[in-house]
């Protein structure tokens, strides 16, 4: 999960996301973009990435995450956004280098140059903004439907619950050893391991009642993949900007949706920062009026079908569950784990379970 960020400007020296100013000057050699200025930093939980100034204007540099670097997925990905910019989306193209490639490799890495554009993050609660982004997403489904991009990509299920039983098991194998050692108190052990029990038959459930045949049976068309307020942004209740195109690809459309309401209708203790993932993937509520918002604006583009209704609760399910354990997997450090994994974890479940029956009456997408 990964976004353009606006800090402190920062002249020469570590440019911070783990991009130095050596590899920043040298990067710029391959572009007609000016003369470096200063850089500030870029927010990212994945790719590293810096707000490039220089003389002719800012830009936002990100070195791509080996993860997504092959040329099949960089064609594929490239393609998707220069259909949108066409679609009238309001989305980037890549600055071209020198030699006119969409993209650098350089010393085994990937990376790419894009136009900076002014916008603010969005207000977390504000009800309009949230309109706006499901009508957007909305949009950007309907754009997609026909699509065909360039370039290839793995097509996996996303946010699979057999993967996320696989993170599960990682994490009773961490508790095992910590109760060999008997390191911590035994009533935190004891209730980390119920805590693990139940999310493993959440995982289980939502791979009976939406097995791949039924996952698979849904509308489909090319989703962004990680559509969430911290890639979006806007002047007012607009939204001037959407980012971070890494995990395009074709899926069912209610995947992005799920994001959508996960990540923008939720009230959170504290501020979503795009470059912290303990921010980005805190435990939450949903609010019926942001989620009403958020369907009103996505239903005003797309009516989804009852079988995708259906499996709106499940993916729900899925998406959270599978944040917290990937990023546990990628992203934190071991001995925070299992207390990162387990924190609060079952509240979002526990609502989703109360919300279940009007969510797949579609009451959210009538405000």
């Amino acid at each position: 999960m990964k976004s353009e960020g606006k800090h402190r400007a920062r002249k020469s020296g570590d440019t911070g996301r783990g991009l130095s100013s050596y590899e920043v000057t040298e990067v710029l050699r391959a572009y007609n973009v000016g003369k470096l200025q200063f850089t500030r930093p870029g927010a990212g939980t994945a790719s590293p990435a810096v707000i490039v100034v220089t003389n002719r204007g800012t830009f936002f540099l990100k070195r791509r995450n080996p993860r997504y670097c092959s040329r099949g997925q960089l064609n594929y990905d490239h393609s998707v956004v220069r259909h949108l910019a066409k679609s009238g989306l309001p989305v980037v193209t890549p600055v071209r280098t020198l030699d006119g490639s969409r993209w650098l490799e350089r010393e085994e890495s990937i990376y790419e140059l894009y136009p900076f554009i002014v916008g603010k993050a969005a207000q977390l609660g504000n009800v309009d903004q949230v309109k706006a982004a499901g009508g957007l997403l909305g949009r950007f489904h309907r754009a997609t439907e026909d699509f065909a991009p360039k370039g290839e990509k793995p097509q996996v299920r996303m946010h699979d619950p057999r993967a996320t039983l696989a993170g599960l098991r990682e994490a009773g194998q961490e508790l095992q050893t910590r109760q060999r050692r008997a390191e911590d108190p035994p009533e935190r052990l004891d209730s980390w391991a119920s805590q693990l029990a139940e999310l493993e038959d959440t995982a289980h459930d939502i791979l009976q009642r939406l097995p791949d045949a039924a996952y698979w049976g849904l509308p489909q068309c090319v989703i962004h993949g990680d559509y969430h307020p911290a890639n979006l942004k806007y002047q007012g209740n607009e939204i001037v900007g959407l980012f971070d195109f890494d995990w395009v690809g074709k899926q069912p459309r209610m995947v992005d949706v799920a994001d959508g309401l996960i990540f923008g209708c939720g009230v959170r203790k504290a501020p979503m920062d795009a470059g912290d993932i303990r921010a980005l993937t805190q435990t939450f509520r949903f609010d019926r009026a942001l989620l009403g918002s958020f369907g009103q604006g996505y239903g005003a583009e797309i009516e989804p079908t009852a079988e995708e209704l259906r499996a709106l609760p499940d993916l729900l399910r899925a998406r959270w569950l599978f944040c917290r354990v990937d990023a546990m997997q990628r992203k934190v450090a071991q001995r925070e784990r299992l207390s990162y994994l387990l924190e609060d974890a079952g509240e979002p479940l526990a609502q989703i379970s109360q919300l279940e029956e009007g969510l797949q009456a579609g009451e959210w997408l009538r405000g």
